[in-house]
């Protein structure tokens, strides 16, 4: 069976920086379907809800930082460009229940908010939320150089409640805002922040499938936390697992995290040990390391399972490209097939 992804690339406007690619599910082998330009830095790729469109964000200082497409045009052909009101846009949040789309902009520290779908007109810059010069104060953290103002690294929507919640590199905290509403007539109020342990530099995070743990990437420790859902309003640290293996490595960053849809296993990658951790969860929240495997590449920025759980793809952004491992759906265990797939830059990876 083939299956085919999207990669985002950090490429310049001029050169490809979206990569349709065709995926041999058997063998891993890696075939080019389509080149497209005139993206640049697209380092987050994101769907509708209603599988209609395709959004990126644009790693850009200096550009409209939100784009949309048909996904039944090619991805350079009647893009919509939006401005995030912000720098360096780095993640998209997606809620069908609220009808919004959400972009963390990590420089600026600022959060823009969109109805979705929206009618993507250039002159609706959205709203922006959460203004990082209010939490300037609060940004001053173990890592100096990281961690010198607000640096908001992603947008999620709590599927168990209606929260948005955005994990601050730069602030070791994960913000909290309540909803109420839909669409461009939502509202949102701040809530109390969930403060984490100095130097944690929360990154990414996923949500256990019945919404009770929501399992972290803490990109400056290289670490995994567990939070547990106290009622409805709070959350407490359960567990925090290194993601080496015992032996310090120098630079070293947490980066991508998945969980297979049964919730019983937790991907992580480093950059730096440039290597994929298999994490086991259970009903307490602790987390067990089952398996390491390397990367193929260097830099393993973004992980995803395809659909049916039985292929992982890994972004290796300064080596490596692309890299196919086949899973085990019954253990978790990955198995690294057929060959990488040479693309210099590799971000982010999207099954279509």
């Amino acid at each position: 069976m083939t299956v085919r992804v999207l990669v985002g690339c950090y490429r310049a406007a001029e050169d490809p920086g979206l990569v349709l690619v065709d995926v041999d599910a058997a063998s891993g082998a890696m075939t080019i379907a389509g080149l497209y330009s005139g993206n640049a830095d697209p380092s987050f790729l994101a769907r509708s809800t209603d599988g209609r469109f395709l959004y990126a964000v644009n790693e850009r200082v200096d550009r409209d930082g939100l784009i949309a497409v048909g996904l039944n045009r090619v991805p350079d052909a009647g893009a919509r460009r939006l401005s995030t009101g912000g720098g360096a846009p780095c993640h998209i949040g997606l809620s069908d229940r609220h009808g919004l789309l959400a972009v963390a902009n990590y420089l600026g520290g600022s959060v823009a908010v969109f109805s979705q779908p929206f009618d993507g007109s250039p002159r609706d810059p959205g709203r922006i939320l959460h203004p990082g010069t209010a939490h300037a104060t609060a940004c001053r953290g173990a890592a100096p150089d990281r961690q010198d103002a607000p640096h908001p690294h992603a947008a999620l929507f709590d599927p168990a409640d209606d929260i948005m919640m955005i994990p601050d590199l730069g602030c070791d905290r994960i913000w909290r805002y309540r909803i109420e509403g839909r669409g461009p007539e939502a509202a949102f109020h701040p809530l109390s922040p969930i403060a984490l342990p100095p130097g944690t530099g929360p990154r990414h995070a996923v949500f256990s499938p019945d919404g009770r743990f929501l399992y972290l990437v803490a990109e400056l420790a290289s670490a995994v936390m567990v939070l547990e859902r106290v009622g409805m309003n709070d959350w407490r640290l359960t567990d925090s697992v290194s993601t080496l293996d015992g032996t310090a490595v120098p630079g070293n960053t947490a980066a991508a995290i998945s969980l297979a849809t049964e919730g019983r296993h937790l991907y992580v990658s480093n950059r730096g040990d440039d290597s994929i951790v298999l994490f086991g969860t259970s009903p307490s929240g602790r987390l067990r390391a089952l398996q390491r495997v390397d990367s193929g590449g260097r830099t393993p920025r973004h992980l995803a399972l395809s659909p049916d759980g039985l292929l992982l793809m890994a972004a290796n952004q300064d080596s490596g490209g692309l890299r196919a491992f086949s899973r085990d759906p019954h253990h978790g265990h990955l198995t690294a097939i057929g060959r990488p797939l040479d693309l210099p830059g590799a971000a982010c990876i999207l099954f279509l």
